[in-house]
């Protein structure tokens, strides 16, 4: 996809699918499709997409509508592809698995904003609106998820590294709202600010560094590289070729209507 594309497509994201309750920052979008392509079920476009774009949007026409959902779904291709590369890529030209502001994506200087007062308005926590939208993904097929990880280590840890660059105690185990096969709210502004603000209070302590809030980013893009490659490799072998009609005895007239016993013809090497 085009750099135009990436534009629109997160100003859209900005203006017009957050007020709708959906994905409202490219970021969590990254997040959130990576989580869909590595589920260990699948997760229909009819099922994720009207989550990016929230329960109360409206497109402004139906080209529109043809535009931006191409788009969307060349985004989708485009993660599939980074997944796709083996973490030992030595391609510099290889784009990176996992695009997280401060890590992999860097911000010009001159797109810095500043609030109404005119002061500078403080960087999230690295890779926090990233794992909100792969916890999005998570939510969509939890069963699946924690079934999976009980099995695979490699799961489990994907699923540590994602909760340690959410706010501690996002869910509490106690709580009646725990995510479950139902759950998948979109996310919003409002949600991602309550999220910053939590953040906020917790004992700095106890947060993260940067340094290793980007050493998980970069763990999560490896991880997640090679679960792809197992989930391709599983689907591969799960497969089976099928006859195109029932089988054809040896004494049987050969299908190709020479009159001869299949054996004798068609059959014969």
């Amino acid at each position: 996809m085009t750099e135009e594309d990436m534009i629109e497509l997160a100003t859209h994201l900005l203006e017009r699918a957050a007020p709708a309750g959906g994905i409202p920052e490219l970021e969590c979008l990254d997040g959130f499709i990576c989580g869909i392509v590595t589920a260990p079920e699948p997760v229909q476009p009819s099922e994720w997409m009207p989550l990016v774009w929230g329960t109360e949007h409206v497109f402004e026409s139906e080209v529109e509508a043809e535009r931006l959902t191409a788009t969307l779904l060349d985004y989708y291709n485009f993660v599939v592809a980074r997944l796709g590369q083996t973490p030992d890529d030595d391609d510099p030209e290889a784009p990176p698995a996992v695009f997280v502001r401060g890590v992999t994506l860097v911000d010009d200087p001159e797109d810095d904003e500043a609030d109404g007062d005119g002061e500078e308005i403080e960087a999230p926590p690295v890779g926090l609106f990233w794992a909100m939208g792969f916890d999005l993904a998570h939510q969509l097929r939890f069963d699946a998820w924690e079934a999976t990880a009980e099995e695979w280590p490699l799961v489990a840890d994907i699923l540590d590294f994602k909760d340690a660059l959410l706010p501690p105690g996002m869910y509490d185990e106690e709580a009646d709202d725990e995510p479950g096969d139902d759950a998948g709210p979109a996310l919003s502004a409002d949600s991602m600010t309550g999220l910053l603000e939590q953040s906020d209070e917790e004992d700095a302590e106890a947060a993260l560094s940067t340094e290793e809030r980007v050493d998980l980013v970069l763990s999560l893009g490896e991880m997640l590289q090679e679960l792809y490659a197992i989930n391709m490799q599983r689907e591969a072998a799960s497969r089976t070729v099928r006859r195109a009609g029932p089988k054809v005895g040896r004494n049987d007239p050969c299908p190709c209507g020479s009159g001869r016993k299949y054996k004798a013809c068609h059959g014969a090497g």
